[in-house]
């Protein structure tokens, strides 16, 4: 029985809260980003989340989520507490 759809929902991501230094915040996506393209990234990805690799997104990347939260009656900031 479907009880409802949903648009895709975000699973594994890194993310940063609001204060942490920009410029740290950078040079933690730019590691991840090499890592993941090397051979013994990739395979780490692979075996440990069983995905193929990452790429950066956009905090607007999060817009439907937040729309399907919204419409389920879900606090999104409320979660965050």
């Amino acid at each position: 029985v479907v009880l409802a759809t949903t648009t895709d929902i975000p699973n594994d991501s890194v993310s940063f809260i609001q204060e942490f230094p920009a410029e740290m915040r950078q040079q933690v996506v730019d590691a991840l980003l090499a890592f993941s393209e090397t051979e013994a990234g990739a395979a780490a990805l692979e075996n440990l989340y069983s995905i193929s690799g990452l790429q950066e997104a956009e905090d607007s990347f999060y817009d439907a989520f937040r729309a399907d939260l919204s419409r389920a009656g879900i606090d999104i900031e409320e979660l965050a507490e």
